[in-house]
């Protein structure tokens, strides 16, 4: 195996993947507020998810379950209530905390850089998918009510009867859902 590939595993995986998913998640809080109201072991959950399916993609070079997650993923969010603009907000926090990590944790400095431009180059282009399919379901007749006296970025924020002017996001464990 590519040294440099091992050394992107390596760092992807248990402790830097948790290291990853509170990063992740502290700096969406930073960039969007709302990340705050999901709860920190459902929202590092996720994000270590994503990062796990990652891993498997850069190990075996098949997008498919990535992908997968990705999609997933985002659509549980829309469904639990974050528009458009914090999807894509979310989607620009994960790079700059894989650097730092990768960085941290690397044997060196290079060998750290080698590695984050491996998974940078694999990420992009899902991200860049991601995006693209967001914005093609997004809009009127998807969930989103458009309009100017929104106050959110471009118009664009997902309403629901419980809490119209924000929707709170809930975790509801299965333990508790099969009671």
């Amino acid at each position: 195996m590519d040294p440099t590939l091992a050394l992107a595993l390596r760092l992807l995986n248990d402790d830097g993947r948790r290291e990853i998913a509170r990063g992740v998640f502290r700096l969406g809080c930073r960039l969007a507020p709302a990340v705050a109201s999901i709860p920190a072991p459902t929202a590092e959950g996720s994000i270590a998810t994503f990062i796990l399916a990652l891993a498997n993609y850069l190990k075996s070079g098949d997008s498919g379950p990535f992908l997968e997650t990705v999609r997933s993923t985002a659509s549980l969010r829309r469904l639990g209530g974050f528009d458009l603009p914090f999807l894509l907000v979310m989607s620009h926090a994960y790079l700059p905390v894989i650097r730092k990590v990768f960085l941290r944790q690397a044997p060196d400095v290079h060998s750290g850089l080698r590695a984050y431009d491996l998974v940078e180059s694999a990420v992009l282009p899902v991200i860049a998918t991601m995006l693209r399919e967001l914005a093609t379901v997004t809009g009127p007749g998807h969930g989103f009510d458009v309009g100017d006296d929104d106050d959110s970025p471009f118009g664009l924020m997902p309403k629901t009867e419980e809490q119209p002017e924000r929707p709170a996001f809930e975790l509801i464990s299965i333990e508790e859902e099969f009671r």
